[in-house]
């Protein structure tokens, strides 16, 4: 079932609500699990004739907890997330935060190189914006991506109209049950003693639901078998990873996919070590050649857990 633009940025506006729908009764009734709400599309009406129409005050429902929103705007208003996959202050609003994702419809059906649509949602704390550029009879195009159209639309109609309306920039204010703790690499997890100090680094979790805690590094004995306490610990067990059954079938399951759904582990720094002490000019070597790589990049930060990360080099391309 297609999307609507329509559809994609009243979905938006929950995120920018802090988990709630705002709107009216449906007129044609969605169909069951669906939304009972839709857009206010006219507020007011001033008729020549002195009839005048004013909607009526929107009604509310949270369909999302306020945590679990502000999570999702912490990822797509972070500047530094943009880096993973695009050049580094590629696409920022200058002077103003804004949580915002972008979308290309690639490849298209049947087609290698064609594009479908290109996307790009949304918002401020005061305005939310969706963007889709495409062909209305379907036909795909060609050399044409969301970085290089709809991006910049969005980007130009949230500047101008948040000028136009006199917004000033705001940022987005961390709820109280929104907390910073110390995560465990790959699981996203919530840190156990397990975890290596080299897979550990600062995130946000939600607090007022029960933080998922790690569990993917484990004691195994030399046989591989798993151990459960710490007596049989000290009989030649080290700490591995142990991904969970329902990751191992996912893996398997994006594997079989193909199309490069699953990032496999081409992508190391070989030297310097892990753990190995530099100091003066430091020659980095390594690949990042994963599947369908669109760029790399190359950071550092200061400790064992940075908190920030700098940019050294950014590159297109595997």
């Amino acid at each position: 079932v297609d999307v609507t633009l329509g559809d994609a940025t009243f979905a938006y506006t929950v995120l920018a609500n802090g988990g709630v729908m705002r709107g009216q009764p449906a007129v044609v009734p969605h169909d069951p699990g669906e939304r009972t709400l839709d857009p206010v599309i006219l507020m007011s009406v001033r008729s020549s004739r002195g009839w005048n129409y004013d909607a009526t005050r929107p009604q509310e429902e949270r369909v999302m907890a306020e945590s679990v929103t502000y999570l999702v705007t912490s990822i797509i208003s972070d500047a530094k997330n943009t880096c993973i996959v695009w050049t580094c202050g590629a696409l920022e609003v200058p002077g103003r935060p804004t949580a915002h994702k972008t979308g290309t419809s690639a490849p298209f059906e049947n087609s290698i190189t064609a594009i479908g649509d290109t996307w790009a949602f949304g918002y401020t704390p005061d305005l939310v914006v969706g963007v889709w550029i495409g062909n209305a009879d379907k036909r795909p195009m060609a050399n044409i991506y969301s970085t290089t159209i709809a991006w910049p639309i969005w980007r130009d109609v949230i500047d101008d109209v948040s000028k136009q309306l006199v917004l000033a920039p705001k940022p987005f204010v961390r709820p109280s049950m929104v907390a910073e703790a110390t995560l465990c690499w790959p699981s996203g997890y919530v840190a156990g003693t397990l975890c290596p100090s080299d897979r550990r680094y600062k995130g946000l979790v939600a607090t007022d639901s029960k933080p998922l805690q790690d569990t993917w590094w484990q004691r195994v004995a030399a046989d591989g078998t798993l151990v459960s306490n710490v007596a049989q610990a000290a009989v030649g067990a080290e700490v591995r990873l142990v991904l969970p059954a329902s990751e191992v079938a996912l893996r398997a399951w994006l594997s079989s996919q193909g199309s490069g759904l699953l990032f496999t582990p081409d992508v190391a720094i070989t030297s310097p070590a892990a753990q190995q002490r530099v100091s003066g000019v430091v020659t980095i070597t390594g690949h990042a050649s994963p599947p369908g790589a669109a760029s790399s990049a190359v950071e550092f930060g200061v400790g064992s857990s940075p908190s920030s990360w700098t940019s050294i080099q950014t590159m297109t391309g595997p």
